[in-house]
């Protein structure tokens, strides 16, 4: 059943949210398979369960190798995820030249799997090579050629991607396309149009994550905004059940002690070491050691 597959993709590919989706559009049955002998799901599972399990590039090579006959697009994609996650991304995009040289049709999945292995110029051109065939791009593609750009400093190229999603009339940016849109900005110093796209994010049925609200807040802490807006930020964030992370923990401390929040500062310096996790001391807390 698709709920059992979903939940094994999960455990799976549980340190790639964008490889999970990818697996899982396919599952869903957004794209037919396409690769050699189209195998069974069952055997397509199974692959993906030993490509998400692997430990070491050799052991997905050895799987692609005695597996060729039974691999469909899905198995691809599965292979080249764990190929990235494994830290070897060139080989993962090899595999899928090789797979572009021998099938006439290359699908959205196949597309995405590629993108969220290339870095920054490379992926913005295989997003515009899938524009410029007959395979649509989706907001995965976008995301994901989103998060290369960011990755490699082009933010004007995000910000760009980021506008030209929101003008769409075929796709709807995601909580992850904002968290993209939003860092590019603040790179920009375009905080004006960060905040805009924030209150719009808040008025869409959509629920930002972590990465979204950490975005935000660094948004807050660059254009130097009131320590208010960034603690009803905080409060927000934690009202919606929402773990802050380290990151979060820092700008809130950066923030407060900032405006000379001694108390909330060190309050939250002492909360975030409970919880293990290493953040710089407030200045106004190191003050009053001086002093003491």
């Amino acid at each position: 059943p698709r709920a059992k597959a979903m939940m094994m993709m999960m455990r799976m590919f549980s340190s790639s949210g964008t490889a999970l989706v990818l697996v899982l559009v396919a599952l869903l049955g957004k794209t037919a398979f396409g690769f050699a002998a189209p195998g069974s799901r069952d055997m397509t599972e199974r692959l993906l369960e030993q490509f998400g399990a692997a430990t070491d590039i050799k052991d997905v090579a050895e799987l692609i190798d005695s597996n060729k006959g039974d691999m469909n697009h899905i198995a691809v994609a599965g292979a080249m995820m764990a190929f990235r996650k494994l830290k070897a991304p060139k080989d993962a995009l090899l595999m899928f030249d090789t797979w572009k040289e021998g099938n006439e049709e290359v699908n959205e999945v196949m597309y995405n799997a590629a993108i969220v292995c290339s870095e920054g110029e490379a992926a913005l051109n295989l997003l515009e090579e899938m524009k410029d065939s007959e395979t649509d791009p989706s907001v995965l593609s976008y995301n994901g050629a989103m998060a290369a750009c960011v990755k490699s400093g082009d933010y004007d190229v995000v910000e760009r991607m980021f506008q030209e999603l929101q003008e769409s009339d075929a796709l709807e940016p995601d909580v992850a396309s904002y968290a993209c849109g939003i860092h590019a900005m603040g790179e920009l110093e375009h905080y004006d149009q960060a905040h805009q796209a924030w209150d719009t994010l808040k008025a869409l049925d959509l629920r930002p994550d972590v990465v979204c609200y950490d975005a935000y807040l660094m948004i807050l802490f660059k254009s130097d905004d009131s320590w208010l807006n960034a603690w009803a930020l905080w409060e927000d964030m934690n009202s919606t059940g929402i773990q802050p992370s380290p990151v979060s923990y820092k700008l809130m401390i950066a923030i407060t002690d900032m405006f000379g929040e001694a108390q909330k500062a060190t309050a939250l310096y002492d909360e975030a070491t409970n919880l293990g996790f290493k953040v710089s001391k407030p200045i106004t807390h190191l003050k009053d050691q001086d002093t003491l």
